[in-house]
């Protein structure tokens, strides 16, 4: 059963399938983490957050609901950050959608550790305070099986 280390790591390596950010792609808690990378690093960079589960209806067949076997929904965030020149003729918020498309592409309904399909749940502008980058969210679901050892 795959843990969600390793899903994070999976979401680490189809962002890397993208060339634009191959080796771009860090595993990431927060915004601000996130950010203080952008100092660092050239962008374009992208973050893969962790934002938690919840319990789906028990939909499997033959499982009773005081089982201790449950489905449940993984959610994760793809941040993306590319740098923004707003005074200039080169509108880079062209190449900040572009990259959005290519990591959709790469990422939805994809099967790997989990033998289930990533979902795209949306996308959308985050806010901050860097200036001249710009800063993507996609937010992305799996769901898992979960299994008590009793």
């Amino acid at each position: 059963m795959a843990s969600i280390n390793d899903l994070v790591a999976e979401l680490k390596t189809l962002v890397g399938s993208v060339s634009t950010v191959a080796d771009k792609g860090f595993s990431i808690h927060s915004m601000e983490e996130l950010e203080k990378l952008a100092g660092y690093a050239q962008p374009p960079l992208v973050g893969v957050v962790y934002n938690g589960a919840e319990r789906l209806e028990n939909s499997v067949v033959g499982v009773q609901e005081n089982s201790s076997a449950v489905f449940v929904a993984a959610y994760f965030t793809v941040v993306v950050v590319m740098s923004y020149q707003y005074m200039t003729d080169a509108d880079t918020k062209v190449d900040a959608l572009s990259l959005l498309d290519e990591l959709r592409a790469a990422i939805l309904g994809y099967q790997g550790v989990n033998t289930r399909p990533w979902r795209f749940n949306g996308e959308q502008p985050l806010g901050s305070d860097s200036e001249g980058l710009i800063y993507y969210g996609q937010t992305w679901e799996t769901r898992l099986p979960m299994t008590s050892n009793n």
